[in-house]
């Protein structure tokens, strides 16, 4: 949750939407403390939900080409494949960190709609790419597995946005699971590219090493980028493993996160269960500022 009592110009005034998925369902506000909320702090919240639904009323989909795809993972039992769809000279598509996308495709005679992280970042021209896991009973993520280059899906433009450099953070965490690295893809390359002093931890839960995405990727921005570190876990490690072992806990997040003292801002993604622990953790530990993404 991030505490719009603390920056109340980054979630009010410029309308900065903290969820990019439904704000009844995901959306995670802090206003004031647990124990007592202000007037001031709840006339906010209802500002900032006020500028969501407007923002969501506005909103214009788009239908993009599919022009590549591959596979991010193999010999999985979930495998993760990377959609990058074509985006026209003539179509503005603003894609800022922490967007996310509606996809919409007709599945089986129904509209399915479903929200996915962009994973490439504003630098990259005339395309845009999703991370997708796919599941055995997943409607939309088997239809996207299945479509063919050259294809088109409909798409609602980004929503997201969270501007970290309004808040002026020096320390920024990040827990992910899985396909929860999308989001932070963007993010961890634009703190490098801005070559600002800004401190990024990171934690990153796999099952097996070969469900790591972009293991090599991550591996090389750390050996080029001093202020990033990442640390792996695997809760399923094969013998050779040597980092580090089990889940994510409460204990990992206090040793490997930046201290609450920092005021980081700590960016969540990944399993239910791992959010709903890396909240309840960081909130204990002191940190106010943290949003799932």
């Amino acid at each position: 949750m991030l505490d719009c009592s603390l920056y109340p110009d980054l979630l009010v005034t410029k309308w900065h939407v903290l969820s990019p998925r439904c704000p009844f369902k995901t959306a995670k506000l802090h206003c004031g403390t647990p124990k007592m909320k202000t007037f001031a702090s709840v006339v906010r919240c209802v500002r900032v939900w006020f500028g969501y639904l407007v923002f969501l009323i506005t909103r214009r989909t788009s239908e993009y080409k599919l022009i590549e795809r591959r596979d991010l993972t193999s010999g999985v039992t979930n495998p993760v494949i990377l959609l990058r769809f074509e985006v026209p000279d003539s179509t503005k598509f603003e894609n800022k960190i922490f967007d996310s996308v509606g996809v919409s495709q007709r599945v089986n005679g129904r509209m399915v709609n479903r929200y996915y992280s962009v994973a490439s970042s504003a630098e990259d021209k005339g395309f845009f790419d999703l991370m997708i896991k796919v599941y055995p009973n997943s409607k939309m993520g088997t239809h996207l597995q299945q479509l063919k280059v050259g294809a088109s899906v409909t798409v609602l433009n980004p929503i997201g946005y969270l501007d970290y450099l309004s808040i002026n953070v020096n320390h920024i965490g990040i827990i992910s699971g899985g396909v929860g690295l999308a989001p932070f893809v963007h993010l961890i390359r634009h703190v490098m590219k801005s070559q600002r002093n800004i401190h990024i931890k990171m934690l990153f839960a796999n099952q097996t090493k070969q469900d790591i995405i972009m293991h090599d990727q991550l591996v090389t921005w750390a050996q080029e980028f001093p202020n990033f570190v990442v640390h792996f876990i695997l809760s399923r490690p094969d013998d050779s493993w040597t980092g580090l072992k089990g889940r994510i806990t409460s204990e990992l997040i206090q040793e490997y996160m930046p201290s609450a003292n920092l005021n980081p801002l700590i960016g969540i993604c990944g399993p239910a269960d791992l959010n709903k622990l890396a909240k309840r953790s960081l909130y204990d530990q002191g940190h106010r500022n943290y949003y799932v993404v």
